[in-house]
């Protein structure tokens, strides 16, 4: 695998920390087995995780960010490597400018620990669900692994964005509001109280 050109990543502490870098690694296997048809990275930030994928074959991305400074640095990386770009869209993720199932996989990596709460937490993925024909991947922070739930709640008494962790329980009373079900979870950083799960959900 070619090395991933990184030099124009701005927030380097934000975008390549090692829980973050392991999360998007291990969506990319998910991702490159992925047959044909249209992805959208949800809150893509500045492109890595499609940077890394590279050109599928029959495949379209899609790509939705707030941040108009984070879609034109994905610009620049996508042209670092060799990727022949995404439809770069500004747009909020609970406001989706898109119908029901119009998507064949949803990817929402490193951001659901961002949203202030469960209630916020549940919106966002029953959007996500909403959009996606077959497949959503994302990944939560383990509450149940003592140094994420410490930290964390630490954080917030400090900071001006929130950190939040859960329990696979509760992402999975989400999902089934949604109508899925995890077919994989992957356990990040760890085997035994991971620091957090990758999920790949599909459709009951």
């Amino acid at each position: 695998m070619t090395k991933l050109d990184t030099s124009k990543v701005k927030d380097k502490k934000a975008f390549l920390g090692a829980l973050t870098t392991q999360v998007r690694e291990e969506a990319q296997k998910i991702c490159k087995e992925f047959q044909g048809g249209s992805l959208i990275d949800i809150g893509c930030g500045n492109g890595l995780f499609f940077a890394a994928i590279g050109n599928l074959k029959n495949t379209t991305f899609f790509g939705l960010d707030y941040s108009f400074e984070l879609l034109k640095e994905a610009e620049a990386i996508f042209k670092d490597n060799g990727f022949e770009s995404a439809y770069l869209v500004k747009g909020n993720g609970f406001e989706l400018p898109f119908g029901k199932q119009v998507f064949d996989g949803v990817y929402f990596l490193n951001t659901l620990l961002n949203l202030e709460n469960r209630d916020a937490a549940e919106k966002m993925l029953l959007n996500l669900m909403n959009i996606s024909r077959d497949t959503l991947v994302f990944d939560f922070r383990n509450r149940k692994n003592p140094y994420i739930s410490t930290k964390y709640a630490i954080h917030n008494l400090s900071k001006t964005f929130w950190t939040k962790a859960y329990t696979q329980e509760e992402i999975e009373e989400i999902l089934a509001k949604g109508g899925f079900k995890i077919k994989t979870l992957v356990p990040i950083g760890a085997k035994i109280l991971p620091f957090a799960y990758l999920v790949e959900a599909e459709r009951n």
